[in-house]
């Protein structure tokens, strides 16, 4: 808490000056950041100011990452119809100003939107588009975001989870190299996940106690330990199952993660009822 007190003086200070300059973008940016799980309109506010500031200074990369920071802002609040046109107005910026990285980033979060709105024919695009501007700068953790993107659109069908595997394998080769434990344990969830499908028990569990160990001490962590509970369903391990949708309970209600309660309660139920 004191490093974010801290962080956030610093940042304060830097606009407190009023130099009109690229660090006084940046500095609205990260305080859109900040705030953006907390306050809407604190959020919405600060990216809206880097936008402007940008714009008048003529700086392209800070422009283009206002545009991400407003999109977050709608994104995080449900509002996905203004998020993919911050987003597709930044991708614009990053690829006037060659800018790859910004674009890849981008072109992830724009087929995200795309992906939840199961418009999987756009997702593919913009996702392989964003793994295309990734490995253009070797960027090891765009790349496998967007692996594990790719696996996760074709992880929806029977008939490509083969591919889904692939995509899937080679993200969490990647993420082992860079050390992103987020990375790693989503990796290993979703591989999980596809053999939970294919009833391949004892390797789905394998992968999500992976999972559970790359989660500990995270808000990811009921996820896995529901989906544990699943596979445990499957092999009609009932008490095993509803202990670990029980952990999955408790932990959610520490974290607040009311879709992960919810799940939690709807699989102990479920078990019960098998």
């Amino acid at each position: 808490l004191k490093a974010n007190d801290k962080k956030l003086d610093s940042l304060q200070q830097i606009i407190a000056k009023n130099k009109k300059d690229s660090n006084e973008v940046n500095a609205l940016i990260e305080l859109s950041n900040f705030y953006r799980s907390t306050s809407y309109d604190t959020s919405f506010n600060f990216a809206k100011e880097a936008h402007t500031l940008a714009e008048s200074i003529s700086f392209q990369k800070g422009l283009g990452y206002a545009f991400k920071a407003l999109g977050l802002v709608e994104n995080q609040h449900g509002n996905y119809v203004d998020a993919l046109r911050y987003w597709k107005e930044g991708l614009r910026v990053f690829e006037a100003s060659n800018n790859k990285l910004g674009a890849a980033n981008l072109l992830n979060n724009i087929g995200t939107i795309y992906y939840n709105k199961s418009d999987e024919t756009n997702a593919l695009d913009f996702y392989l588009r964003s793994l295309k501007a990734s490995e253009e700068i070797k960027d090891t953790l765009r790349i496998a975001t967007a692996l594990m993107n790719l696996g996760g659109v074709y992880s929806n069908k029977p008939s490509t989870y083969a591919k889904a595997l692939d995509y899937h394998r080679q993200a969490l080769v990647l993420s082992k190299k860079i050390g992103d434990i987020t990375l790693i344990g989503g990796s290993n969830a979703n591989i999980g996940e596809i053999y939970l499908n294919q009833q391949k028990l004892d390797s789905a569990i394998y992968y999500l106690l992976q999972a559970k160990t790359n989660y500990a001490g995270s808000m990811d962590l009921p996820y896995s330990l529901n989906v544990l509970g699943k596979i445990y369903r499957s092999k009609r391990n009932y008490k095993q199952a509803i202990a670990y949708h029980q952990q999955a309970y408790d932990t959610a209600l520490v974290y607040d993660t009311k879709l992960d309660i919810g799940q939690a309660l709807l699989q102990i139920a479920e078990t019960y009822k098998d």
